[in-house]
């Protein structure tokens, strides 16, 4: 019933965690696999794994003559300066060597003995596996303190998420703090897609378009999109010509990025086929700039153009609710369901061969492999089929007590895994008996190889979520609104318009 459906996501990204402790200045980084390195020639210099396995056990071995030095300079003998260069000349041993069979591990080895005390002085001891975590820590970054940071540094944390005042536009960006006229509120750089096509699900339905165009800027006369990488996704349209956020229109606006992004300027006078040919990085930036001083809790708006503002117009006027047969006539939200902590539908049913679906969603139970409830089905030699034993028989047998599957926040160990609700546990509706079934993001647990049931008692209510069916969502509506963000003519490189007319 509402023609923005479908027309903004429901991801609201990731929490992250630190692994270990972090100091101002230093640099964070994820895991993506060794796998992603080495698609990528442009990194073929970056240290991996087994290099920084290979370094701690080499530094390992210079324990016995650092003890030595620590032990003369207590005792203020001079001949500790005669260690200190025995040691240097090892390393100097080591680098030649390391040299002829990988750069790579050359890198991150110490070249001088101040080195070698700052990683061993940053390791836990002496064991091989804390002087590799060191030598990544004190060598291979590039740690910069707190000046470095007030000078060079943008907050990513002028704005933070939350429901729009436009009906139809979801999420939006609210100022966390004052921001005042012309301040950068969020630097924006770019993922460059030189053909748009590219967006199209299906072939020969050139109304098909992925969700992502709704958040790229791009241009009518171009093939190119470039699609924001931080929470500027966030910022949505008002316009001074109809002043859809209030009488005073749009307190923000976006402009290229000259000062934090030095290579935007370079990049804007090269062509599509530059961009194209660019695959590691970003090309240009933006900055969403107050163009008036804002107040703390203030949602956040640019002008989209008139060319959106058309676009949304035209589907307002002509949209319509699904029609019977579509697939989504009786289509409900998730995140609304959720919110309302709607009911949940029972099924009785112990023997399901899958999870139930009720229309467009399904059900998923916050759950981990427990070690120790795994050693339970280990070595459990049933000569019977578990689906031939009554109802009170199979829980018996089959159910563990789910109390503990709690989430207290969404970074907690833990994921949703299909399930079907089998039972109220009391009349609150506080807990359940819930089914768990195989996730197939996760490793196969031993009760599933063992073609044997999950059953969770006292499960909590609130522990369980809605999910949306596959290909179900208001996102697969037939008409859902796609458009891209409309660059201003003015700003927009003459070269880049590669489809005039």
């Amino acid at each position: 019933s509402d023609p923005g459906a479908g027309a903004s996501t429901y991801y609201l990204g990731k929490n992250f965690g630190v692994t270990r402790s972090v100091e101002a200045g230093d640099e964070l980084f994820l895991n993506y696999g060794e796998g992603f390195l080495d698609s990528k020639p442009s990194f073929s210099y970056v240290p991996r794994q087994r290099d920084y396995e290979a370094a701690g056990k080499v530094l390992a071995k210079f324990e016995e003559l650092l003890v030595k030095v620590k032990a003369l300079e207590e005792n203020n003998d001079s001949s500790s300066s005669k260690v200190k260069e025995e040691i240097q000349a090892r390393l100097a041993d080591i680098q030649n060597v390391a040299s002829v069979f990988s750069e790579r591990f050359q890198s991150i080895l110490p070249k001088t003995y101040s080195e070698l005390v700052r990683v061993v002085s940053g390791a836990k001891s002496f064991d091989s596996v804390d002087l590799s975590d060191a030598v990544a820590k004190e060598l291979s970054l590039n740690r910069r303190g707190l000046d470095w940071l007030k000078k060079n540094g943008l907050c990513l944390d002028n704005i933070i998420p939350g429901r729009s005042q436009i009906k139809q536009a979801g999420k939006g960006a609210f100022a966390q703090r004052s921001i005042s006229n012309g301040e950068t509120i969020v630097p924006v750089p770019l993922l460059h897609i030189t053909n748009r096509d590219v967006l199209r699900m299906y072939e020969g339905a050139p109304d098909s378009k992925q969700l992502l165009l709704n958040y790229c800027f791009g241009h009518s006369e171009s093939s190119l999109l470039l699609c924001p990488m931080t929470n500027a996704i966030l910022v949505n349209h008002c316009s001074h010509r109809k002043k859809e956020c209030g009488k005073e229109g749009p307190n923000a606006e976006y402009r290229w990025s000259t000062e934090w992004d030095s290579t935007t300027v370079e990049w804007l006078n090269k062509s599509l086929k530059d961009l194209a040919e660019a695959r590691d990085g970003r090309v240009v930036s933006l900055d969403i700039v107050a163009t008036r001083d804002i107040k703390a809790g203030e949602e956040i708006f640019i002008d989209y153009g008139t060319t959106w503002e058309k676009a949304w117009d035209d589907h307002l006027s002509t949209w319509k609710a699904p029609v019977r047969d579509s697939g989504f006539e009786e289509h409900e939200s998730v995140r609304l369901l959720n919110e309302r902590e709607a009911p949940l539908e029972l099924n009785p049913d112990l023997r399901l061969y899958s999870p139930m679906e009720d229309g467009d969603v399904f059900m998923g139970c916050w759950h981990w492999q427990d070690d120790e409830e795994e050693a339970d089905y280990v070595g459990e030699d049933e000569d019977f089929d578990w689906m031939d034993l009554d109802d009170d028989e199979i829980l018996s047998l089959y159910s563990r007590d789910g109390e503990h599957f709690r989430i207290h926040h969404y970074s907690d160990f833990g994921w949703f895994w299909p399930c079907s609700v089998v039972a109220k546990d009391n009349d609150s509706g506080s807990t359940y008996t819930v089914r768990i079934f195989q996730s197939k993001s996760h490793p196969h647990t031993t009760w599933f190889e063992q073609d044997t049931p999950r059953f969770l008692t006292n499960f909590p209510r609130s522990s369980i979520r809605f999910f949306t069916s596959l290909y179900k969502s208001d996102q697969h509506l037939p008409d859902a609104f796609r458009h891209h963000i409309e660059f201003r003519d003015d700003i927009f490189p003459e070269q880049w318009k590669n489809r005039r007319g």
